[in-house]
C-alpha cells in the first residue's frame, strides 16, 4: 500500500518550528473548514480533534459546539499543544496524545471525530480507526481529509500554492511522492475499523 509508512517524530519538533507551523497554517485551516461542514456539528456536542496541532480549526469547531459543548484537540507534538493552549477555554482543551491510543478517553464519548491532513501521517491507521470507533457514540461521525495520490499534480500544485500564501520558500521537489492514501485503500481500512458508512469527496 504505498504512502501508508510516514509516522510523525516526535523528536523533530521545535517551538521555532511549532511556530512557523502555526503561521503557515491558514491554507490548512480553509481545508479544514471544508472537512467540517459536511460533520454537521451542532451546539452542545463533544468533539475530538486528532492532531490538531496548534489549535486554530479546533478554536473554530468550539465557537460551533458552544457553551454547552466541549472540544477536545490531542498532538504528539507538545510544543504545538503548548501553542494551542493559548487558545484553551470552558469547552476547549489540549492535550499531548496519539490517535493510536485514545485511553485517555472514555467508550462512547465524542459525537464527531476529525482529523484535519492528518490520517497519513499514522503508522497503525487500523489501530487508530478501532480507537476512533471505541470513543464514538453510535451514530457519531469521523471526517478526515489528505491529498490524493491519484491525483498528483493537482496536490502539488495546491501544496506550492499553499507555501507561496505563507510567504516560504518552496525547497520540494516535484518527484517527491504525494502524501496519502486512495479511496480503494482507505474503504477497507475504515470496514475493518467497524464503520458502517463511508463517503469520499475531492474539493480543491
Amino acid at each position: 500500500m504505498p504512502q501508508t509508512s510516514g509516522a510523525i517524530s516526535l523528536e523533530h519538533d521545535t517551538p521555532e518550528l511549532a511556530r512557523s507551523y502555526d503561521e503557515a497554517g491558514l491554507v490548512q485551516f480553509r481545508h479544514g473548514k471544508f472537512l467540517i461542514g459536511p460533520l454537521a456539528i451542532k451546539s452542545g456536542e463533544h468533539v475530538l480533534d486528532i492532531g490538531t496541532g496548534t489549535g486554530r480549526l479546533a478554536e473554530f469547531v468550539a465557537d460551533l459546539v458552544g457553551p454547552n459543548g466541549q472540544v477536545i484537540g490531542i498532538d504528539p507534538l507538545a510544543g504545538r499543544i503548548e501553542i494551542a493552549r493559548l487558545r484553551q477555554s470552558d469547552n476547549l482543551q489540549f492535550h499531548t496524545g496519539r490517535a493510536e491510543d485514545l485511553s485517555r478517553f472514555d467508550d462512547r464519548q465524542f459525537d464527531a471525530v476529525y482529523l484535519n491532513s492528518v490520517f497519513h501521517w499514522i503508522a497503525d491507521k487500523g489501530g487508530a480507526l478501532r480507537e476512533i470507533h471505541r470513543v464514538l457514540k453510535p451514530g457519531g461521525r469521523l471526517g478526515l481529509n489528505m491529498q490524493d495520490p491519484s491525483r498528483p499534480h493537482q496536490s502539488r500544485a495546491l501544496l506550492r500554492q499553499a507555501i507561496a500564501e505563507a510567504g516560504l520558500a518552496d525547497h520540494r521537489e516535484d518527484s517527491n511522492p504525494v502524501l496519502g492514501l486512495t479511496d480503494d485503500e482507505l474503504r477497507p481500512l475504515f470496514v475493518a475499523g467497524g464503520f458502517a458508512d463511508y463517503r469520499a469527496s475531492c474539493a480543491r
